[in-house]
């Protein structure tokens, strides 16, 4: 299966898991998101799942391209800068990137950060399968090499 569309599934699904989240009654959900500050945790769960189920779906519906690639790349270098972030500054708990799956799930909320890892895991290897490799062959034109430049010339017939 395509690395692109794996990557696609699984930004849908915890798109859906977010919006699910978001739309039941929770104490938490009501308070403000330490890192956004006036942001509560529904206004953020609801526009990260908006965000992911857009590119998810955009990813899912569109023509394979080079470009989808770098659209999952974009997406889960910003997972992991929220996450390397959360860890510099500190901040203890579950991750809220599944909102509080915990609560209507009824798993632990480890159990649930775990997951979280997990699929943020998984993405960055759909998106670092997603990434084309060159081709040599438009390298070489693209340059001109030098040791092509130093080869002696054959003699010129007269």
């Amino acid at each position: 299966m395509n690395p692109v569309t794996v990557g696609a599934v699984l930004l849908v699904a915890t798109a859906l898991a977010k919006a699910l989240g978001a739309s039941m009654e929770h104490v938490l959900l009501g308070q403000p998101l330490r890192e956004l500050g006036a942001v509560t945790y529904r206004q953020a769960l609801i526009g990260t799942a908006v965000i992911e189920l857009a590119v998810g779906t955009f990813l899912l519906s569109s023509r394979r391209s080079d470009g989808q690639g770098r659209i999952l790349t974009a997406l889960v270098a910003s997972f992991w800068a929220y996450r390397i972030a959360a860890l510099a500054a500190g901040i203890e708990g579950p991750c809220p990137c599944l909102g509080n799956m915990w609560h209507w799930a009824s798993v632990s909320p480890e159990a649930v950060n775990w997951l979280g890892w997990g699929v943020l895991f998984a993405l960055t290897i759909c998106a670092a399968m997603s990434i084309r490799r060159a081709d040599p062959t438009t390298l070489a034109s693209a340059c001109a090499c030098p040791a092509d430049e130093a080869a002696p010339s054959a003699p010129k017939a007269k």
